[in-house]
C-alpha cells in the first residue's frame, strides 16, 4: 500500500515545490519543477509497461482497458502477468475473469497456478471451483492432493444434495398420487347412486 503511494507523495511534493518558484517569480523554474510531477504521474498512471508485455506475449489487450483499470482501483501488472501466464499454459482464461477475481479480492496468480498444476496432473478443475477454493482458503490450492481433496469435498456434497432432491421429488410424486386417487374416490358413485343412475332416478330423493 505504501509503496503505491509513493509515486503519488513525491508528485504532490514537487507540485508544492513548482507553486513556490512561480510565486517567486523563478517561472521557467517552476514549469521545469511542475513539468516533473505530470510526468511522473503519467508513467505511474499509464500501465505502459503491462501494455508492453502483452504486446511482447502477442495478447490483444487495448490500452484503454488498461487505463480504465487504474479507475476501477485494479492492478494492471498483476493481471497482465497472470494472463501471460494462463495463455502460455493453454488456458482460455480472460481479463475479465481475472480483473472480476482481483476486484472480488481474490488472489489471481494462485488461482492461474493452481488451475496449470491442475492441467498438468489431469485433474477437472474449472475457473469456478479455482476461485471458489481461493476465497475459501485453506491451502486448498497449494498441491496437487489438497486440489483433489477439496474437489472430493465437493463431489460429496452435490452427491448429498441431488440425493436429498431426488427423495423431495419422490415424497411429493407419491403426495400427488395419493391425492389423486383420493380425489377420484371422492368423485366416483357409491353402488346405490350407481343403481339411480342406471334406474334415471335422481339421489335428492334418498
Amino acid at each position: 500500500m505504501i509503496r503505491r503511494m509513493i509515486p503519488t507523495i513525491i508528485t504532490l511534493i514537487l507540485g508544492i515545490i513548482a507553486i513556490i518558484f512561480l510565486e517567486r517569480g523563478n517561472l521557467i523554474i517552476g514549469l521545469l519543477v511542475l513539468i516533473i510531477p505530470v510526468i511522473l504521474f503519467l508513467i505511474w498512471f499509464m500501465p505502459i509497461g503491462p501494455w508492453m508485455n502483452a504486446r511482447k506475449a502477442s495478447l490483444k489487450v487495448d490500452f484503454m482497458d488498461l487505463v480504465v483499470m487504474r479507475f476501477r482501483r485494479s492492478n494492471p501488472s498483476k493481471i497482465i502477468n497472470a494472463l501471460i501466464k494462463a495463455e502460455r499454459a493453454g488456458l482460455k482464461i480472460t481479463v475479465f475473469h481475472l480483473e472480476s477475481h482481483y476486484l472480488a479480492g481474490g488472489n489471481v496468480d494462485q488461482v492461474v497456478d493452481a488451475l496449470i498444476m491442475a492441467k498438468e496432473a489431469n485433474i477437472s478443475l474449472n475457473w469456478e471451483y479455482a476461485t471458489a477454493f481461493d476465497f475459501m482458503g485453506g491451502g486448498r490450492l497449494e498441491s496437487v492432493d489438497s486440489m483433489n481433496k477439496a474437489l472430493a469435498e465437493v463431489e460429496e456434497k452435490n452427491k448429498k444434495m441431488r440425493e436429498q432432491v431426488e427423495q423431495e421429488n419422490k415424497e411429493r410424486q407419491e403426495q400427488l398420487e395419493q391425492e389423486d386417487k383420493e380425489s377420484q374416490a371422492q368423485s366416483e358413485p357409491d353402488d346405490l347412486q350407481k343403481m339411480y343412475i342406471w334406474t334415471g332416478k335422481s339421489t335428492k330423493n334418498l
